[in-house]
C-alpha cells in the first residue's frame, strides 16, 4: 500500500507525530517525575515501592497492548484505538493530581495504563503499513517526534518539579492532563481513517477468534520468540538502571534536579535527529545489523558508568543516542516478520514485551538498590546487556533465514524461507 509522500506527510502522519508527542511528554512526567514526587513527598519510601510505580503499570501494559494490537488486527481499525489511547494519558495526569498516598499513585498508573498501552503499537502500525517499502524510516521519523516530547517534558518538568520553584506538583499534573486533553482533541480531528484497501481485509470469524488466532501465530512464531528474548534481557537490563536514573543520579551521584532534566533532555534532543538516521540505515543494512549494533553500544555505554561517579560523566553516557538504534532495529525486524496481516498484533506483542521488561527492570533495579546500593545498578545493567548480546549471536543464523533479507512471504504474510536458508 503505498501513497505518496506528501499526502502521508501532511494527511496520514501529522495527527501521529502530534500524537507522539504528547506521549512523550506524558511519559516523561509519569515515568520519571512522578517517582521523584513520590520519594520526596512520602518520607521512608523504600526504593522498591518507588520502582513500583513504574513497573506495576508496566504489567498492565504488557497484557494490555497484546490486546489492543489484535484487536485492530481484527477490526482492521487503528483510529479509535489510538484516541483510545491519548484519552488515557490525559486521565492519569488528571487523576494523579487527587492522589494523595504511593498507593493511590500506583493504582491510578495501572488502571490508565491499561488504555494508554494503545497508543505505541497502533501508531507504529499505522505509519509501517502506509510505509511498507520504508519501515525504518517510518518508525524512525515517529519515534523522533516522540522524542520531541520527551525533550520538551524533560527540560520544562527539570525545571517546575525543582523545590526551590515553589509550584505546586498537583498544579503541573492539572497543566499536563489539560495539554493531553488538547492534544486529544487536535488528533481527533485530523487522523484520517486507514485507506480501504487495507480494511476491506477483515475475516468474517468472532472477534474472540480473531484476537486469538492473530496472538497464537505471533507467539508460535520462532522467529517473533526469539527476537523477544533477546528484546526482553536488553530491555530489561537497560529499565534496571533507566527507571531508577532519577533516584539514581540525584541520590548516588549527587546532581540537582535541574542537570537531571537537561539530561533527560539532551538525550531526547539527539533522539529526534538520531532516530531518522538509524531508521535510513535500518532500511539500507537490514534490521537484524541495526540491533545487533545497539546491544553492542549498550555494553559500551554500561561499562563506562560502571566506571565513574561524575554526575557530568553519568549524563554525557547517558546521553549517547543507542536506544534509537535498538527500538528502530527491533521495531522494523518484528513489523517485517508479522507481516502486513499481523502487525499491529506484531507491534502489540512487541510493545508487551518492552512494558513486561519495564516491570522486570525497574522491580529488579529497585529490589537491588535498596540491598545493595544505587551504585551497584549499572554493573547489574551491563550484565543483562551481555546476556541479551548472547542470545542474539544464538538465534542470528535462524533470524536470517526467517527475515525478508534472505526470504519472501506468501500471499497470506506469511515467511517462506528461500533457497539461500
Amino acid at each position: 500500500m503505498e501513497i505518496d509522500r506528501k499526502t502521508l506527510r501532511y494527511r496520514y502522519f501529522a495527527p501521529l507525530y502530534l500524537a507522539n508527542v504528547g506521549e512523550g511528554i506524558c511519559l516523561t512526567v509519569v515515568m520519571f517525575f512522578v517517582p521523584l514526587y513520590v520519594r520526596r513527598t512520602f518520607a521512608g519510601t523504600s526504593l522498591l515501592t518507588i520502582a513500583s510505580i513504574v513497573a506495576i503499570p508496566g504489567i498492565a501494559m504488557f497484557v494490555a497492548s497484546n490486546f489492543w494490537g489484535a484487536l485492530a488486527d481484527y477490526t482492521k481499525k487503528l483510529r479509535p484505538f489510538l484516541l483510545v489511547g491519548l484519552a488515557g494519558y490525559s486521565g492519569c495526569l488528571l487523576a494523579l493530581s487527587k492522589s494523595d498516598s504511593t498507593t493511590s499513585v500506583i493504582l491510578t498508573s495501572a488502571v490508565f495504563s491499561l488504555f494508554f498501552a494503545a497508543v505505541r503499537p497502533i501508531s507504529q502500525s499505522y505509519v509501517t503499513l502506509l510505509r511498507e517499502t520504508e519501515k525504518g524510516r517510518a518508525v524512525g521519523n515517529l519515534m523522533a517526534f516522540q522524542s520531541l516530547g520527551w525533550f520538551i517534558g524533560g527540560a520544562i518538568c527539570g525545571y517546575l518539579f525543582e523545590p526551590e520553584t515553589g509550584l505546586p506538583v498537583r498544579t503541573i499534573l492539572i497543566w499536563g492532563s489539560l495539554l493531553g486533553a488538547v492534544v486529544l482533541a487536535m488528533v481527533a480531528l485530523t487522523i484520517k481513517p486507514m485507506p480501504a484497501q487495507w480494511q476491506a481485509g477483515r475475516e468474517g470469524h468472532s472477534w474472540l477468534a480473531g484476537l486469538t488466532a492473530d496472538l497464537g501465530w505471533l507467539y508460535r512464531s520462532r522467529a517473533v520468540v526469539a527476537i523477544c528474548v533477546a528484546t526482553a534481557l536488553s530491555a530489561s537490563g537497560t529499565w534496571l538502571f533507566f527507571g531508577n536514573f532519577s533516584i539514581f543520579l540525584t541520590e548516588y551521584a549527587r546532581a540537582s534536579t535541574t542537570l537531571l532534566g537537561w539530561a533527560m533532555a539532551l538525550s531526547t534532543l539527539l533522539g529526534m535527529f538520531t532516530f531518522t538516521l538509524y531508521g535510513k540505515l535500518t532500511d539500507r543494512v537490514g534490521p537484524v545489523r541495526v540491533f545487533l549494533l545497539a546491544v553492542v553500544l549498550y555494553v559500551a555505554v554500561y561499562a563506562l558508568v560502571s566506571a565513574t561517579k561524575s554526575p557530568i560523566l553519568i549524563s554525557v553516557y547517558f546521553c549517547l543516542p543507542v536506544y534509537p538504534a535498538f527500538h528502530v532495529g527491533v521495531t522494523t525486524l518484528v513489523s517485517e516478520l508479522a507481516g502486513e496481516k499481523r502487525r499491529a498484533g506484531g507491534l502489540g506483542v512487541l510493545a508487551g514485551v518492552f512494558a513486561f521488561s519495564l516491570a522486570a527492570g525497574t522491580l529488579a533495579g529497585g529490589a537491588v538498590a535498596d540491598h545493595s546500593g544505587l551504585g551497584v545498578l549499572p554493573r547489574w545493567t551491563l550484565g543483562f546487556q551481555l546476556a541479551s548480546l548472547g542470545a542474539i549471536v544464538v538465534s542470528v543464523r535462524m533470524l536470517r533465514v526467517l527475515s525478508l533479507e534472505t526470504g519472501r512471504r506468501d500471499s497470506h504474510g506469511l515467511i517462506v524461507p528461500t533457497s539461500r536458508g
